[in-house]
């Protein structure tokens, strides 16, 4: 069981990503864009920051419960990513995505675990969200090519395209 002042800490930052998805989707509606970015660089990402310190506090003073601490922050983490690019399970009606390509945020300049350039990164400038909908579409091009005689729409549908 994980220590009390460990579960505190958690559950704050819990609440800290509830509070800051429920902010994020409030000023998106209200169009305010600047105060969502600034929350969205600041506080979402501060929030997945503060996870990974977490970790690594406990790992740094070989805390016997690293394992444990290690699966609960991961559920904030996951939580936090499939917020960030519109995989949410809460009943927001947000679908976008935070971001296209999401800043590294457990790097640790000061420390021993520097950021590591990412030289694919930008080579495909488009948006993840994007990239089923151009596998359908190529999906859907290749099929026509195979048999020009059949319309298009007849040769394939969304059910029979897997893009995973």
């Amino acid at each position: 069981s994980l220590p009390n002042d460990t579960q505190t800490r958690l559950s704050a930052l819990e609440k800290r990503l509830s509070k800051c998805k429920r902010q994020l989707a409030r000023l998106l509606k209200a169009d305010k864009n600047d105060q969502y970015e600034k929350v969205r660089d600041d506080e979402f990402i501060g929030i997945l920051k503060d996870t990974c310190a977490l970790v690594r506090e406990a790992e740094l003073s070989d805390a016997l419960h690293l394992m444990e601490l290690a699966k609960a922050a991961d559920k904030i983490l996951d939580d936090g990513i499939g917020y960030s690019y519109g995989r949410d399970d809460d009943s927001s009606d947000y679908e976008e995505g935070l971001y296209d390509f999401m800043p590294s945020w457990a790097h640790d300049d000061a420390g021993d675990r520097p950021l590591i350039p990412d030289k694919t990164g930008q080579e495909l400038p488009i948006p993840h969200a994007a990239l089923e909908s151009l596998m359908r579409i190529f999906k859907s091009r290749m099929n026509a090519a195979v048999n020009p005689f059949i319309p298009l729409s007849a040769q394939a549908t969304t059910s029979d395209i897997d893009c995973r």
